[in-house]
């Protein structure tokens, strides 16, 4: 029961959401420049932000191993609120201040994440990438944040009744294979077009009605209605595959023109995009949990999709990839140090969100000592702003590369982001 739901939630939590999207940025000089890099990206790191820098100069042979990112974020109480009492007990003072963060915003929201690139690599002007993506969100209402902070009892010392009613969660998981090229168009300039297939592993959410912890008589429950990867032992017609939860074709366009010390550039990603979840790899579970002093049980029993209340089941065909427009502008005033300049912007509403709807920044690599290139960036985001840093360390062929982005703000709260990438070639 609940066997693939499990599974992926588990992976999710596992990790560590601000990544790259249903195909990965394979470089870490793209997260440790805030993303700033669509007129600069070149070699494997241009296929998942602007494919024609796969013709510009500076591109060839690369190829980066498993490059991963893995992200964290929290709010409103955020993660430096529990890095300052972190292997301590934490006061009821604190914890009352917490609640009530909490309680002003109606939820603690916990975003975690993470994506890998089994393959990414380019030859020439052409590119290849391979990558998965794992996102979720949990949203938890005053109440079951009570819960986590003092028990049963509460903040008065004795038990109460608490409603939990409001959690909910969201997840899924995808991947998506890629084949770039880019064009020269002139000696100074490029046109590129990534073609990708995507097939989704798993989705999974839903939101509790009703749910909580009664003190007289004492009484623990929770009924959450849930969308789930279906069971083909369970259903008949239920396709269980990982590889069948759904599937879709995406179209990238890039340009990119050298202007001596300046470089322009712009993309379209998912120009087009047709993918949608499999609605046959999907089943309704109306979960239910009950515990008294006479009885419990836990029901997650599967059902056919069909018996899904409408809204919730509405909800499938709006889980989609929206397209994203960027523009940039990189410029190499004195020698090994270069400055960038991005702004991207998601068109439409609702789908599935991998980064923050819109996004304008600058970046700035170092790269005047040859073997080692030094990387940072800030941007303002959607609901908040973000800043990052990164290090490659060039070793002739071999590149070491890492980089870390923290974002903050008011509405989006605070998130950290890390990846790692060794590649021979682009960093």
């Amino acid at each position: 029961m609940l066997k693939r739901s499990l599974l992926l939630a588990l992976a999710l939590a596992s990790t560590m959401s601000d990544l790259s999207g249903q195909l990965s940025y394979a470089s870490a000089r793209t997260l440790g420049m805030g993303g700033n890099t669509t007129a600069y990206v070149e070699e494997f790191g241009a296929i998942g932000v602007n494919p024609a820098g796969l013709a510009m100069p500076g591109s060839g042979f690369s190829v980066a191993i498993a490059p991963s990112r893995a992200s964290v974020g929290l709010y409103p109480v955020s993660l430096s609120d529990l890095a300052d009492w972190q292997g301590v007990f934490v006061p009821s003072s604190v914890r009352q201040g917490w609640l009530s963060r909490i309680e002003s915003v109606g939820t603690q929201t916990i975003d975690i994440g993470a994506d890998v690139s089994a393959l990414s690599m380019s030859i020439g002007n052409f590119g290849l990438q391979v990558s998965s993506t794992a996102i979720g969100t949990v949203a938890l209402p005053s109440g079951a944040a009570e819960l986590l902070l003092f028990g049963n009892a509460g903040l008065t010392g004795a038990p109460s009744d608490i409603s939990v009613s409001g959690l909910s969660v969201d997840a899924f998981a995808l991947s998506a294979g890629a084949a770039s090229y880019a064009f020269s168009v002139g000696d100074a300039a490029a046109i590129g077009v990534t073609g990708k297939y995507l097939v989704g592993h798993g989705l999974l959410f839903g939101t509790a009605p009703r749910g909580g912890f009664v003190s007289d008589p004492v009484e623990a429950s929770l009924e959450i209605p849930l969308i789930a990867p279906c069971e083909d032992s369970l259903l008949g017609d239920c396709v269980s595959d990982l590889m069948s939860g759904g599937s879709g074709f995406g179209v990238d366009v890039g340009f990119m023109a050298d202007l001596g010390a300046i470089r322009v550039g712009a993309a379209v990603q998912d120009v087009l995009n047709t993918f949608a979840w499999d609605e046959t790899a999907l089943s309704f579970r109306d979960g239910s949990l009950l515990v008294n002093a006479d009885s419990s049980f836990v029901i997650f029993d599967e059902r056919p999709l069909s018996d899904a209340p409408a809204s919730l089941r509405s909800r499938i065909a709006d889980m989609v990839i929206r397209p994203t427009l960027r523009a940039g502008v990189s410029f190499e005033g004195l020698p090994g140090f270069t400055v960038t300049g991005d702004l991207e912007r998601r068109i439409g509403e609702g789908g599935m969100l991998f980064r923050p709807e819109s996004r304008m920044g600058v970046g700035a690599e170092f790269h005047g000592l040859g073997f080692i290139r030094v990387q940072g960036g800030a941007s303002l985001i959607a609901g908040g702003q973000m800043v990052s840093g990164g290090v490659s360390l060039v070793l002739g062929p071999l590149n070491m590369s890492s980089a870390m982005a923290l974002r903050s703000g008011d509405e989006v709260g605070e998130a950290a982001t890390g990846q790692v990438v060794v590649s021979i070639g682009g960093r």
